[in-house]
């Protein structure tokens, strides 16, 4: 008896230990709304061209009262902000960006793994932008 009491109690402490060590590194809102921040553009092409150059900045940051902001900077450096509205859908890891002032216009796009993939067709072409999380 005397022994099974010892080990229930050090697996008892060696899991509080284990879950403290986990949970450390870790916040609240890292757990209830992981989607929030500013994702770094990592690839903008349409069709075969890639246009990573032509940006000296690009990001996209998700707010939590529902809002984007699309940062934007070009090579001389003059930066501009675009922001609309936004829905995540954790279940089927969809992003819905949506015009702030026309709420028809909204297109979904996959964000797994805090990495968010727009594709839209352009002409007879294909734009692709990929932005990672920070």
């Amino acid at each position: 008896m005397k022994i099974f009491l010892k080990s229930s109690l050090l697996s008892s402490l060696l899991t509080i230990l284990f879950c403290c060590a986990c949970t450390s590194k870790m916040n609240l809102k890292d757990i209830a709304n992981p989607h929030l921040g500013v994702y770094e553009c990592t690839q903008v092409s349409l069709g075969e061209v890639d246009y990573m150059d032509e940006f000296s900045r690009l990001a996209l940051e998700l707010s939590k009262d529902d809002v984007f902001y699309l940062y934007f900077a070009n090579k001389e450096g003059q930066i501009k902000r675009v922001q609309g509205k936004y829905a995540y859908d954790r279940e089927r890891g969809e992003l819905t960006l949506m015009s702030e002032k026309d709420s028809f216009l909204k297109r979904k796009f996959p964000l797994k793994e805090g990495i968010i993939t727009i594709q839209v067709p352009f002409g007879k072409q294909n734009l692709r932008i990929v932005f990672k999380q920070k």
